[in-house]
């Protein structure tokens, strides 16, 4: 098979490098990131979206809708609407049992928390009942006066 020698994106002209995967193989990109992107996407973005649901938690496009539905297309924790992106798919990594769909920072502090119901209660205990407590001074951080 023969390497093509064009380094210039067929749909707009810019630029190409060596695809820095196939670097070995000496390949190169018929298009840029940006152009791939906008065919890719258009074409396939629900044949993708249908594949990945199915292959990372076992569920259809038709059983995300359903418990969107069940959640009034809200995220189970915030109730806010993500009009930028889908909402997540929550599930547990040890049993892999999906729990709801959550927005992107919700995902992530559920995440960041370890998934640890310990660790959200001590996070929802200390948001709750520390105060500030006005008998203690304020320490100066930064330069010496």
């Amino acid at each position: 098979m023969a390497h093509r020698k064009s380094t210039h994106c067929q749909d707009c002209g810019e630029d190409l490098d060596i695809n820095p995967v196939y670097k070995n193989r000496i390949y190169r990109q018929s298009r840029c990131r940006n152009c791939f992107n906008k065919r890719f996407n258009g074409r396939y973005k629900e044949q993708v979206r249908e594949f990945c649901l199915k292959q990372d938690y076992g569920i259809t496009i038709e059983d995300y809708n359903s418990l969107l539905n069940l959640q009034d297309g809200v995220c189970a924790i915030c109730k806010q609407e993500s009009l930028d992106k889908n909402l997540a798919v929550d599930h547990d990594h040890t049993t892999g049992e999906i729990r709801g769909l959550l927005c992107q920072k919700c995902n992530q502090a559920i995440g960041l928390l370890k998934e640890s119901p310990d660790l959200i209660m001590n996070a929802y205990e200390y948001l709750e009942k520390t105060k500030w407590s006005k008998g203690l001074e304020l320490v100066r951080i930064g330069r010496k006066a």
